[in-house]
């Protein structure tokens, strides 16, 4: 009876060293870069250019509502990218599970093209 009341206390102890184990694996490894959030961008220009908060959130806000309504004639933003309306031309398609041939129509659709000053910042030239 004693041999099995000593088994799960050893049982405990390797477990809780077996868990501690992997954390200090999983610091080792360097965490991926995560994109800025609204909150943080918003943070970071209130911050950096001595504004508050409230006033940056209606800019970000208005930007946003100006692009919603402009985007039909093209939207920039100086430095980053436009907004502009793309057309694709009606064309055949195929539907994979029954390899069944499909029309599809002519459509619209909007499209963000990023600016060379941007691409070449993120090494992408």
């Amino acid at each position: 009876m004693a041999a099995k009341a000593a088994k799960p206390a050893t049982t405990k102890a390797a477990t809780s060293a077996k868990a501690a184990a992997p954390a200090k694996k999983a610091s080792a490894k360097k965490a991926p870069a995560k994109a800025m959030t609204k909150t943080e961008i918003i943070n970071h220009f209130a911050e950096k250019f001595s504004l508050q908060k409230a006033t940056v959130r209606a800019f970000f806000d208005e930007q946003a509502a100006l692009a919603a309504t402009q985007s039909k004639v093209g939207f920039t933003i100086p430095g980053i990218g436009k907004l502009v309306v793309r057309e694709y031309k009606a064309r055949e398609g195929r539907n994979p599970r029954t390899g069944e041939k499909i029309k599809i129509k002519a459509r619209k659709r909007l499209k963000f093209v990023i600016s060379a000053a941007a691409k070449k910042a993120a090494g992408f030239e």
